[in-house]
């Protein structure tokens, strides 16, 4: 199945909506939660050039062999097939978003390798999503920004204020990470929270820390050292028992010497599924909770059953409740 025809046959576009109640009533940071790595990697523009977020050698790169090099960037820049509405109808519900304000315009873009589409255009995918599902629950995640002044991050915590508006979970002792069941949720009129890693929010109150939603970075292309790194913050405990969501990263990261050794390959066909493979090994004996596995990262989250593997890990919540 190619991934228009998942999206179109999706059953998990409202698995939110549809879990039995005993699970609605489970705080959200402790339930499994699919969700998409460089979430704003899809169609990136080669005709843009190299991003800002490379290094110069990979500038360099992308200036040989009459497009070619732009070519291998392209391959192994892409994380996901899917738009951010079409990564949510397959049913993703984090969005891991990293943004820059493009050089020579005004407007923020994601961006990975090259650049993407316009962050608030984007946006409004998650918009038209909730309002057709209006028992789902989207987390956004901006976590690393480039090229961006005061200036530029107040324009787009404006634009994001006036895009979600009563959408948003304001950061408030009304509704602690304790309390952000679907349950208590659907009572209200908020179905998003959004975290931004940035000082310049800090004092408004729709926008969340970003240490409310650790993500430890395994930072390893072999999917040996990524098992080890999860194992030990799993049986280490090292996600604290405060209620806040924690992030799985179930992805590996190319280096130079990968990405020099297959220049004909691809990040989808050499990388990915290896990692999402191992990944979802390792978490299937795992178990949701406080101290568990929460938020769960993939790339091409389409492909290789990621998406219904992480659901399953709610089944084992059932029989506590």
């Amino acid at each position: 199945m190619n991934a228009r025809d998942l999206v179109e046959n999706s059953r998990y576009r409202c698995w939110m909506g549809d879990l039995p109640r005993p699970l609605t009533q489970v705080p959200l940071s402790c339930l499994a939660i699919p969700g998409s790595h460089d979430s704003g990697a899809y169609g990136l523009d080669k005709s843009a050039g190299v991003s800002i977020d490379e290094p110069k050698s990979v500038s360099v790169l992308g200036s040989l062999c009459c497009g070619g090099g732009l070519s291998v960037i392209s391959r192994w820049s892409v994380t996901q097939d899917l738009s951010l509405g079409q990564q949510l109808e397959a049913g993703i519900r984090y969005l891991d978003l990293r943004v820059c304000i493009k050089p020579d315009t005004a407007d923020a873009h994601f961006l990975h390798g090259l650049y993407g589409s316009k962050v608030i255009t984007a946006l409004h995918e998650v918009i038209e999503f909730l309002v057709r599902n209006p028992k789902e629950f989207v987390i956004l995640d901006f976590n690393h920004f480039h090229n961006m002044d005061d200036i530029s991050h107040k324009q787009l915590l404006s634009d994001l204020k006036r895009l979600f508006g009563a959408l948003i979970v304001p950061v408030n002792k009304h509704m602690s990470p304790w309390q952000m069941t679907l349950e208590n949720i659907w009572k209200t009129r908020m179905r998003v929270i959004i975290f931004y890693s940035d000082k310049s929010s800090a004092d408004m109150k729709e926008f969340w820390p970003n240490y409310a939603i650790p993500s430890p970075w395994p930072n390893t292309s072999d999917s040996r050292v990524l098992i080890d790194f999860l194992e030990r913050n799993y049986t280490g405990n090292h996600r604290n028992s405060d209620g806040n969501f924690y992030v799985w990263q179930g992805v590996l990261t190319p280096g130079a010497s990968t990405i020099l050794a297959h220049l004909c390959g691809s990040l989808k066909d050499s990388i990915a599924p290896r990692a999402t493979r191992a990944f979802l090994e390792w978490v299937a004996n795992k178990e949701p909770g406080s101290r568990g596995i929460n938020i769960c990262l993939g790339d091409f989250i389409h492909l290789h059953d990621f998406i219904p593997s992480i659901l399953r890990l709610n089944d084992k919540i059932q029989p506590r409740q």
